[in-house]
């Protein structure tokens, strides 16, 4: 059999290359095989149909709710009352496996999701990986976390020989997740965007907050923030974990472009959906991203769940940390207060001490006293040294 190259085929097809490839990956184009990092293709291959995969009806069994909590549309501070109206004893179960993790009581998902990991129904299974590999994440269980992610890849590999195009989706959406949950710069986030619509409406949105995390990574703030504006305007109804953290994501590219009073109205929006829930994981996730309007916003008037926030936000920072380098037992953000922390991403990110000051509502002289305390505790005499101990 003759091949060509991804260039030749393209050429051959108009289209990209990028597409050639992500169809050769993807197992729509017949025949082709993998050599290093590029593919052969058969020269007699027929050209890929963009979204094929998508287009296809695909017979596999009824499964259960991915991620029925997540896919839920409920009004604000109805979540329990939602989760116990839920007829399905197994969807019932992980709603509430969701419900606590969420709600940043990691501890008590866990149980919920024990039974659920080889589950036969794998949109069960998938959503169980999920809320049990992220809680023990959380907790700082990391062989567990890791377990779970196993089988999550076991489950893609058999969506990928069955040809089973919605668990792939399921599949795509936790893998993607978790990229940018640890920071994965370097992570494709197409195939997200490929399955997306065959996902539930409330999963969707989420995973337009994954693909908003993931512009943001890479530094694209306007991007990140346009994907996060669009998902929440084009909603048609409340999806409040959903929403919480596409707000979440929107404030946080908002504060890298320096739109201080655009950044707050979209943490007080996510803020308003939590409350009423008390899902405070997404700020204890991103509480170093958002880079002090948690102490602007919260540390004064909600001192229990500020609290709680920061306790979500030490344990899943160092174990994310602890999961990029295992030899890596203390790290520089043990040494500093919350408010060090936050004062020293920031100057470390070119921020004045007057523009500190009015985004975390507090002095110049306060901010000048903290910045000399954190040289002294890292030991570095200007920002430039700073910037080589900062990995937000």
């Amino acid at each position: 059999m003759e091949f060509i190259s991804v260039k030749e085929a393209a050429d051959k097809w108009g289209i990209t290359p990028r597409w050639v490839q992500i169809c050769c990956k993807e197992g729509i184009v017949e025949g082709a095989h993998r050599v290093g990092k590029s593919w052969l293709i058969p020269k007699n291959a027929e050209k890929p149909v963009k979204n094929k995969s998508l287009e296809t009806t695909v017979n596999h069994p009824q499964y259960g709710q991915f991620m029925p909590l997540v896919t839920a549309a409920y009004e604000p501070g109805d979540c329990c009352k939602y989760i116990e109206n839920i007829k399905n004893e197994d969807e019932k179960n992980l709603a509430w496996a969701e419900y606590y993790y969420f709600s940043g009581q990691a501890v008590k998902a866990i149980p919920y999701t024990e039974k659920y990991l080889h589950h036969e129904d794998k949109a069960y299974r998938l959503s169980a990986c999920m809320i049990y590999g992220y809680s023990n994440f959380t907790i700082g269980d990391l062989k567990k976390s890791i377990y779970a992610l196993r089988i999550i890849k076991e489950t893609d590999q058999w969506a990928r020989e069955n040809g089973d195009e919605y668990i792939k989706s399921m599949c795509r959406f936790v893998l993607s997740l978790e990229a940018v949950a640890v920071h994965k710069k370097d992570a494709d986030k197409t195939f997200l965007q490929m399955q997306m619509k065959i996902l539930p409406k409330g999963v969707r949105l989420f995973g337009c907050y994954i693909l908003a995390h993931d512009e943001y990574l890479k530094g694209n703030y306007e991007r990140a923030l346009g994907i996060a504006e669009t998902a929440i305007c084009v909603a048609d109804t409340v999806h409040p974990i959903a929403k919480i953290y596409l707000n979440i994501i929107a404030a946080v590219a908002l504060i890298s472009m320096k739109e201080r009073d655009e950044a707050l109205t979209h943490f007080d929006r996510a803020w308003k959906l939590a409350k009423a829930d008390g899902m405070l994981q997404g700020f204890g996730v991103h509480h170093n991203m958002l880079r002090g309007l948690v102490e602007a916003r919260l540390k004064k008037d909600e001192v229990e769940d500020y609290m709680k926030i920061l306790d979500i936000s030490t344990r899943f920072h160092k174990t994310r940390r602890i999961n990029k380098n295992p030899d890596m037992i203390t790290d520089f953000h043990d040494d500093l207060k919350p408010i060090e922390l936050i004062i020293a991403i920031l100057a470390s990110q070119g921020w004045t001490n007057k523009e500190i000051a009015n985004h975390m509502e507090i002095s110049t002289n306060t901010v000048k006293y903290y910045i000399s305390i954190v040289y002294q505790k890292l030991q570095v005499s200007d920002r430039k040294q700073l910037q080589e101990h900062i990995n937000v």
